[in-house]
């Protein structure tokens, strides 16, 4: 019995595994393609320093900065600067991007709900007179509030995600530069990201209870 229930649950798995596949290259190449748009339109609004301050590359960055300055806390605190300006537009295509699939879930179920009034109102009208009518809020109304405050929840999710991601990247890059400057600051700054999300759900999970 519970061998037929795991042979089933992993062929489940597997026939999704394509589709998310799939899913995560389209997000990460649409991910690319707002980060180089948002470089093109920084590049128009900002002077060259800002510019290039948002486009580092941290790992060089980092080794340079190790050759010149013995004092590795003061690496680490130049680094910090650093991998947070060099991240800001990368965590903020990685925010849009969502955030319109997000707007996007939204709308759907704005047209899919439109449509069950649509035919709930015109059953009542054939069926008029045949029945009485209901005061106070019925599971219905409900379920419509309850979906409203699960786009704003999520919203507000992302935004807490990639805010704190965007923080503990740039304190993961800058110990990582004090402990090995390059490798170190890359493991570090993928490290603090999901350390930044762990924190965020934490505390949705916490604010939720």
């Amino acid at each position: 019995m519970n061998n037929c229930k795991r042979q089933r649950e992993w062929k489940i798995r597997w026939e999704t595994y394509p589709s998310k596949v799939t899913d995560a290259l389209v997000k990460y190449h649409l991910i690319v393609l707002v980060m180089r748009l948002y470089e093109s339109i920084a590049a128009k609004l900002v002077d060259s320093f800002t510019l290039d301050s948002l486009t580092l590359d941290t790992f060089k960055v980092a080794r340079r900065l190790h050759a010149k300055e013995e004092n590795k806390v003061e690496v680490g605190k130049e680094m910090f600067q650093i991998c947070g300006q060099a991240s800001l537009i990368a965590f903020l295509a990685d925010y849009s991007v969502h955030q319109v699939i997000i707007g996007w879930g939204y709308y759907t179920y704005i047209r899919d709900r439109r449509r069950k009034q649509q035919l709930k109102l015109t059953s009542k009208h054939n069926t008029a007179g045949t029945t009485g009518s209901s005061g106070g809020k019925n599971d219905e109304d409900n379920k419509e509030e309850e979906g409203d405050f699960q786009i704003v929840k999520k919203s507000a999710t992302l935004a807490l995600s990639r805010g704190l991601g965007l923080m503990f990247t740039a304190v993961g890059g800058g110990f990582g530069s004090m402990l090995l400057p390059g490798w170190g600051t890359m493991l570090g700054s993928n490290l603090g990201d999901s350390i930044g999300g762990a924190v965020s759900d934490g505390a949705v999970v916490a604010l939720s209870a």
